[in-house]
């Protein structure tokens, strides 16, 4: 992905870290990238972006892990060259090599960011998903839940058909990640607003006339995740509208967070650091263990909060990703 499209990082340092890595051969750590481009125009919020943007991740160590350090490396990289101008020496003057390299600051062991919040990163700083989607976790309750996707709500024209896959006036469930939200006031001076809907295929806007705007308000934030019920509006050869009528977190549907496991003693071994989890949890959907081995089925009757990711997130680190799914 270009490094121009990252922003807050300009042509000059662009072409500055190109022409490096040209000359000198491909970068092999955070610290042997920032001590060669030290001179240039790189600076703290350059390094970040290229961070969240994942940039960086080639070098082995995990976004979390180059977030926690960047700024020692560049400052304790800065006064060795403010030292090296003034003529004076240091520690790094007299030693060989093998020694140089016991003073290396080493990636401190905080694991890495959960999926949603890496993914949260990478639209701040490149204003797209580049290593997945927000909704994937929720793929399953998606589905149940909607009835078209925002690409049926699109204008195309193909072979001999054009138009959408919905009709104008057709009553339909869309479900996605708020990405905008504009409120407006009517000529009678009440509050309505423009939403945009995000979902795996595509994004739509939703017009949230006055009554139901007043009532639903609150769930019409940047980020929430929501099922809008609502009604296409389509025009003349241009893109639908939903006029939306009811709107519904997701963390609002109940679901049920299953933890599969090969057998009992698996869970067993496991128990208390999972117990450990959910005490942080609060939220409405309920928990259950499945032993695969025997078929078991246990529902721990424990309210947890999915919405945050980070409980999930724990649990797949803890058991694996593959064995923790949403339902």
């Amino acid at each position: 992905y270009a490094l121009n499209a990252i922003k807050g990082i300009g042509m000059n340092v662009i072409e500055s870290i190109v022409s490096e890595r040209k000359q000198r051969g491909p970068y092999s750590s955070l610290e042997d990238f920032i001590s060669r481009n030290a001179t240039g125009e790189l600076n703290k919020r350059v390094v970040e972006n290229l961070i969240k943007a994942g940039a960086l991740d080639g070098f082995g160590g995990t976004r979390k892990q180059y977030m926690s350090i960047y700024v020692t490396v560049m400052d304790h990289i800065m006064d060795n060259l403010k030292n090296n101008m003034a003529g004076q020496i240091s520690l790094f003057d007299i030693v060989d090599d093998d020694s140089k390299a016991k003073f290396d600051i080493q990636l401190p062991n905080v694991g890495e960011y959960t999926k949603e919040l890496k993914l949260a990163f990478e639209k701040e700083v490149l204003g797209v998903y580049v290593s997945g989607h927000p909704l994937e976790e929720y793929e399953d309750l998606w589905k149940k839940h909607t009835t078209n996707k925002t690409t049926d709500l699109f204008y195309m024209e193909m072979d001999d058909q054009k138009g959408m896959k919905v009709k104008d006036g057709e009553f339909i469930t869309l479900g996605g990640i708020i990405s905008d939200r504009s409120v407006k006031y009517t000529k009678n001076n009440q509050p309505m607003a423009f939403v945009s809907l995000e979902d795996i295929a595509g994004t739509v806007e939703c017009i949230v006339f006055p009554k139901v705007y007043e009532k639903y308000n609150e769930l019409i934030a940047i980020d929430n995740k929501v099922f809008i019920r609502g009604r296409v509006s389509a025009g003349d050869e241009e893109d639908g509208k939903l006029i939306a009528d009811t709107i519904t977190l997701f963390e609002d549907v109940g679901r049920t967070l299953w933890l599969k496991f090969d057998d009992m003693d698996s869970y067993k071994a496991k128990q208390a650091d999972i117990d450990l989890i959910l005490k942080e949890s609060d939220g409405r959907d309920t928990v259950t263990i499945y032993i695969a081995n025997t078929r078991q089925k246990k529902e721990l009757g424990r309210a947890m909060t999915v919405a945050g990711a980070e409980i999930t997130g724990a649990l797949k680190e803890l058991i694996g990703e593959d064995n923790v799914k949403l339902v």
